[in-house]
């Protein structure tokens, strides 16, 4: 018997299947005649979390992290580098386990170093109030050392011209794992669309339209370092630094026409605001594995700088009279954030973590104006905003056969004091805030391939800075800004049921919102037809929604399929010219992906998303869809890929054809985003070469699997 297992062993031989440096997850295993074929799904749901690999798939070729979002089940791109997911909204991003605060990582993370990416639908007491969803990136660890070049470039066609080349040095050498990058971005955009408002007063209606070209054109310049110091197998530093230089210049030509029952008026406006900003960030973190516990510290610091003028000139069409006028506004922000968490175990096989959060803010706010509608006392004013936010949570989990069990809180002190220095008098402005926020997780796996899961999550949404100052700041002669220094914090109830099936998950959830922050605009003064910008608090925000989802891999491994509809049944209530406007409409949204793996070297792929007409809060969305599609050839013996990309195909990704209600006012705007285009992106590797080999015969095979 022995014997012929051994001559069986003989005949067994692993090879990659043709699709397998498309998709590294495919293996193809022959016995003798027998072939047997096995697919790790792409994507992998399990409760609220999804698992997209990346490693070995064509989403490892798609050049930066921006490039593969947007064409990643269950996200949904809305511009450039501007993602939701599905049915939660935006999300926040973490790496390797370390939060993401200032860096620019859709262009500077290299899909190349991505293993797999992990989307939490619903977070935990670890994460932030505040959070509606967690992407979090898993970058790849190498064991050889190596060095290795690539450069990349994605260059973008739509009404303007977008160029983003850069390049990668990657190299490890015994304990020291190191990269620098380099990014430089000519970002050109032009959007059309039309702004209105209307104004209903008692006795007639003023109606304003704004018909606006904005030019969006800005150069940027991204260092990133990230050095990564593997002590010992049990503790692992890790040190990093973010430059970038930006600079914006936007340009806005607009003819408005506005009107009421005794005047009309027809004048141009140009805007044009240019941005200056310097950022630099430091992080430091610390990893050990102590026993059977593992202890993490991290430390983020950042400074940046943002100089921005806007010059607005207006000019009555009818009889050339105009003015001119500038405002001008620096900022400086120093950002600290401190991170501490410890995995331990308790008797009893409870398994626990807990973990610390401080994060800082000082910022020193500028503001000059020459604006002739502004109060002259108020052309002048400075600002200064220091925001302290603390936080502990503890997290404790328990594992049984088929059922998991989870359960955390977290709490947070926020400490937020404002000062405003203006011509004629200084005010101060604090606001506290406390808050213990509850978690819990059910996890049950009852047959094989079926799982369930029930959460519950609060959270909190406080104001912002701009939110607790009081004084106008004109926008022009018709609208403004202003503070709310009686808002309160929203607090935010979820609970959500999940259940899945191998590739096919349902789920359905409730949320309650208390005192929801939403900013509203309105005519302040009747006697004039000028509006106001400023938040407030609502009383009461509820919606129930579910999301169907379905992903297989189908036709000998040759396509995959992942796709979701996400269905929401809003109930809110606002005020509109002296009736109370009920919302109850259900809305839908979601997306749809293709992979066809061609062959070895060619896979071409197809995304599609949508939403239906919205209504939510006091807000109406007209329908928008997105769909793109795209190629991607790998050459030179997979040295070099291109991809060829065609986004929103049928012109319909205009999210920004809103209309928005309240009291007395309707504003919103209408027209087409500029999405609509041809992108080309190339990554081509200069070189990767071992740089030392440094092994025994019973280790050669792991290396060989680990080669870059």
């Amino acid at each position: 018997m022995k014997t012929f297992l051994l001559i069986l062993a003989l005949y067994i031989h692993t090879t990659t299947d043709i699709y397998a440096q498309q998709d590294s997850i495919s293996k193809d295993f022959r016995l003798s005649s027998i072939e047997v074929k096995a697919y790790r799904p792409i994507v992998k749901t399990e409760g609220s979390r999804q698992t997209i690999t990346v490693k070995g798939t064509f989403l490892s070729k798609m050049g930066n992290l921006g490039n593969m979002l947007s064409v990643t089940p269950g996200i949904i791109a809305k511009g450039n580098n501007n993602f939701d997911v599905a049915g939660k909204g935006k999300p926040i991003y973490y790496v390797d386990g370390k939060e993401v605060t200032n860096q620019n990582i859709f262009t500077t993370l290299k899909t190349s170093d991505i293993a797999k990416i992990e989307i939490e639908r619903e977070p935990s007491a670890k994460y932030p109030a505040g959070t509606n969803a967690v992407i979090n990136i898993i970058t790849i660890k190498p064991l050889k050392d190596f060095i290795a070049l690539d450069v990349y470039n994605t260059t973008t066609v739509r009404r303007k011209f977008s160029e983003n080349p850069s390049f990668e040095l990657r190299m490890k050498y015994g304990i020291w794992n190191s990269s620098i990058g380099y990014d430089y971005g000519a970002w050109m955009s032009l959007n059309k669309e039309t702004y209105y408002t209307e104004i209903f007063h008692p006795d007639h209606t003023f109606r304003s339209d704004e018909a606006n070209e904005l030019f969006m054109g800005s150069h940027s310049h991204d260092i990133t370092w990230n050095n990564n110091f593997d002590i010992n197998k049990n503790n692992t530093i890790s040190l990093a630094y973010y430059f970038q230089h930006e600079k914006e210049n936007d340009i806005s030509n607009a003819d408005m026409k506005y009107s009421d029952t005794e005047k009309y008026n027809d004048k141009n406006i140009r805007r044009q605001t240019i941005d200056n900003r310097n950022l630099h960030n430091v992080t430091l973190y610390y990893k050990s594995k102590i026993g059977q516990s593992l202890l993490s510290l991290g430390g983020d610091y950042s400074i940046i700088s943002n100089n921005s003028r806007t010059d607005i000139a207006e000019k009555n069409k009818n009889n050339d009279n105009g003015n001119n006028n500038f405002t001008k506004t620096t900022n400086k922000y120093k950002i600290m954030t401190l991170n501490a968490t410890y995995s331990f175990n308790l008797p009893f096989n409870i398994s626990s973590e807990a973990g610390a959060r401080y994060y800082n803010v000082n910022d020193r706010y500028g503001y000059l104006s020459d604006s002739k509608w502004q109060p002259e006392t108020l052309g002048s004013n400075g600002q200064k905003t220091e925001d302290n936010v603390t936080a502990a949570y503890l997290s404790l989990g328990k594992k049984w056969k088929k059922v998991h069990l989870s359960l955390g809180g977290r709490y947070e002190y926020s400490d937020t004091k404002v000062w405003i220095n203006t011509l004629s008098e200084t005010i101060s402005n604090s606001r506290h805030t406390s808050f213990f926020l509850p978690s819990g997780t059910l996890t049950v796996f009852p047959w094989k391939n079926w799982t369930f899961q029930l959460n519950y999550r609060r959270s909190v949404n406080r104001q912002k800075y701009t939110g607790l100052n009081p004084y106008p700041v004109y926008q022009d002669s018709l609208s403004y800004s202003a503070g709310n220094r009686d808002l309160q914090p929203s607090v935010n109830d979820n609970i959500s049921i999940y259940a899945g099936w191998k590739g096919l998950y349902v789920t359905t959830g409730y949320t309650h919102t208390r005192n929801l922050i939403k900013s509203v605009v309105y005519n302040q003064d009747p006697s004039t037809d000028i509006v106001c910008e400023t938040p407030i608090n609502v009383k009461r925000s509820e919606s129930f929604y579910t999301m169907l989802g379905y992903n297989r891999r189908m036709f000998s491994g040759k396509l995959y399929f992942s796709g979701n509809l996400y269905i929401n049944f809003p109930k809110y209530k606002y005020i509109f010219l002296n009736k109370t406007i009920k919302i109850h409409r259900p809305f839908y949204s979601g997306n749809m992906n293709l992979y066809y793996f061609l062959n070895s070297k060619i896979t071409a792929y197809t995304t599609f998303t949508f939403q239906s007409y919205l209504e939510d809060t006091n807000i109406s969305q007209r329908p928008a869809n997105n769909w793109s599609a795209g190629v991607q050839m790998n050459m030179i013996k997979d040295k070099l890929t291109l991809t060829l990309s065609v986004s929103d195909i049928l012109h319909r990704a205009n999210y920004n054809n809103i209309d928005i209600r309240y009291i007395n006012t309707q504003h919103g705007t209408y027209g087409t985003n500029d999405m609509r285009g041809i992108t080309l992106s190339a990554s081509l590797s200069l070189f990767n070469q071992d740089i030392t080999v440094s092994s025994s015969r019973n280790n050669n095979d792991v290396i060989d699997r680990t080669r870059q």
